[in-house]
């Protein structure tokens, strides 16, 4: 069986994602206060943090780390094995483009497990090809003005074709301008991921990236985060089955601790399965979570 590892920090485009707060209830915290009081809070963040698909948020109950807030990714979906894509990205005229594919088990999409491959196609030339790679594999290339029907007339077309292996929801990739790093279009990793904002939504607030290297099974389309006053988390999958099963129900509540030497940190080439705490089954299709304390959940 093969194994996933950590996922690969993608550079993001700055494209903001707004969060606003407005509370009512009785101030439990420092941050409370604020919301409640005569203020308007914004709390700004952007993909260049690593929100990708934003589902979820909730602040840390620790006393110490009331200022933390938690967003959970859901993930991207998991290419099926065996499969040829193709995906249609509109660029600027003119680009000097950087294409990178991803392996996230380091064997590529051939030969050892499967016949995977891939091509650029962009003002009919073939741009990149391959498949026969480790980790990762990356080609700049440049373009002039190509349009097709695909796209506006102002925008040039780029055809991307991608034959998975055997193991297709190790494969992800993307498309972005050499020169200013941003991002065209990319198909990230399975498997959900969090972005903490520490003193959120203050002046000095920054934020935080983490993927754990078993999140495709564990944080497979997560949907909700909950954290608890024992310094733990949990989170909801929106899937049947975490193993891609179809006719499986191998999936449900994942409970994680929120230690950031431990979160995402330890046992992550294995054997135990990243750093998760636990994980309940049979529970398909969750959508939301709330902390009843301690390790209770509903």
């Amino acid at each position: 069986m093969k194994k996933s590892r950590l996922h690969k920090t993608f550079p993001f485009s700055i494209t903001l994602i707004y969060l606003l707060f407005v509370s009512f209830l009785q101030s439990q915290s420092s941050i409370d206060a604020f919301l409640i009081g005569n203020n308007t809070t914004t709390l700004r963040g952007s993909q260049q943090d690593g929100l990708d698909t934003p589902r979820d948020l909730d602040f840390h109950k620790d006393a110490d780390r009331q200022n933390e807030l938690w967003v959970i990714n859901e993930g991207a979906s998991a290419y099926a094995s065996n499969t040829l894509y193709q995906e249609i990205v509109c660029v600027p005229h003119n680009s000097t483009l950087m294409f990178t594919i991803y392996d996230s088990y380091g064997d590529g999409i051939c030969c050892a497990f499967g016949n995977g491959y891939y091509n650029v196609y962009a003002c009919g030339s073939v741009q990149a090809n391959g498949g026969n790679f480790q980790n990762e594999e990356s080609t700049n290339f440049s373009i002039g003005s190509c349009n097709t029907a695909d796209c506006d007339t102002s925008l040039s077309t780029i055809t991307i074709n991608i034959m998975t292996d055997n193991y297709g929801g190790e494969t992800s990739w993307d498309l972005i301008d050499a020169n200013t790093q941003e991002v065209y279009a990319f198909h990230g990793e399975p498997g959900g991921s969090t972005v903490t904002y520490y003193n959120a939504g203050q002046d000095n607030q920054w934020a935080e990236y983490r993927k754990d290297s078993f999140s495709s099974h564990f944080m497979n389309t997560a949907s909700a985060i909950a954290m608890s006053e024992n310094n733990n988390f949990a989170n909801t999958l929106d899937c049947q089955d975490g193993n891609y099963n179809p006719t499986g129900y191998f999936t449900g509540c994942s409970l994680w601790d929120s230690d950031t030497t431990v979160y995402a940190r330890v046992n992550q080439n294995g054997p135990l399965l990243g750093s998760h705490i636990d994980m309940i089954h049979q529970s398909p299709y969750s959508e939301g979570i709330a902390s009843a304390g301690g390790n209770v959940y509903w």
